[in-house]
């Protein structure tokens, strides 16, 4: 072989040694972009920390029953020829909730009267209070039943009549507990809420590392 081959083979270079041998140009697709873990940040770890405390504080507190508006008869409204005995059922009335007399104004109007005077239906009796707005909100605020009807003609004998039975606000219609198994529920529920805070809180620090 000549000298001259001999140079000619030593200066070949394949194309694709060529085009391998030059650099990458380097992307991230947007699946890395969203795995990727950032470094650990103590800042953001107390953050997360404290934001699931806050959250398991406020779980554990215990929960305020919250008064309720009770609308008379519902969309009905305050009328005669409706049965309020059966509106009432399974309906709670609470120390703090309100009753909600919605009417004609002048057409009708609520007595708060006795017990034998609602039974009577005499419209003619003194009343405990009387109201006649249109939109009565009528507070329930003591325990007992209370009694209302509607002064207006017959109205009362047609049923425009009302009776509820209002519990105090710590107590429910159940027969209440002993205080051996209120104690053991207390502690239980202390317990079960430790467990849950600490189990929050183990979680917290992982994820954040």
């Amino acid at each position: 072989m000549g000298v001259d081959n001999v140079q000619a083979d030593a200066l070949y270079i394949p194309a694709s040694a060529c085009l391998s041998s030059s650099p990458k140009h380097q992307t991230t697709s947007s699946f890395e972009k969203l795995t990727a873990i950032e470094p650990y940040s103590p800042m953001a770890s107390r953050r997360m920390l404290l934001a699931v405390l806050v959250i398991v504080a406020a779980a554990a507190m215990p929960q305020s029953s919250m008064a309720a508006d009770h609308t008379v008869g519902d969309d009905s409204g305050w009328r005669p020829d409706f049965n309020y005995i059966a509106w009432t059922d399974g309906k709670m009335f609470m120390v703090g909730d309100n009753l909600v007399f919605n009417y004609k104004q002048g057409a009708h109007n609520v007595m708060q009267v006795g017990g034998a005077d609602y039974k009577a239906c005499n419209t003619s009796a003194a009343t405990i209070n009387t109201f006649t707005s249109g939109t009565d909100v009528v507070p329930l605020n003591a325990s007992g039943k209370r009694w209302y009807i509607c002064g207006f003609g017959d109205h009362c004998s047609r049923g425009q009549k009302l009776v509820v039975n209002v519990m105090p606000a710590s107590m429910s219609p159940a027969s209440p507990p002993s205080s051996s198994s209120v104690s053991w529920n207390v502690l239980a529920s202390y317990a079960y809420q430790i467990m849950v805070a600490a189990v929050a809180v183990t979680t917290a620090m992982i994820v954040t590392r």
